[in-house]
């Protein structure tokens, strides 16, 4: 187990080479996140009865909305220009 977390942390705290590389890890993140999230819902719902996970989910849709807009903005704006930059000067 120990040298899966290290392999983990050498390759996330690792100098990223190239934009594909920086933006698999952005894609992996995102993918780990998303089943740590599925998880938690599953684990939700075994402790609570459906009115309550309703209150749960109204509560966070604007967070989720918010982080989404936010992130996934966030990374598209700064990704895709430094993309087209790279493959118009692949020298440099």
């Amino acid at each position: 187990m120990n040298k899966i977390i290290n392999k983990t942390k050498d390759l996330i705290f690792s100098q990223q080479k190239s934009i594909f590389s920086s933006a698999m890890v952005l894609s992996l993140m995102i993918i780990v996140s998303r089943v740590f999230g599925f998880f938690r819902y599953r684990i939700l719902s075994t402790y609570f009865v459906k009115e309550e996970l309703d209150i749960f989910f109204a509560s966070f849709r604007i967070p989720d909305l918010i982080f989404e807009i936010l992130i996934t903005g966030a990374l598209t704006t700064s990704f895709i220009p430094i993309y087209i930059k790279y493959q118009k000067n692949k020298e440099e």
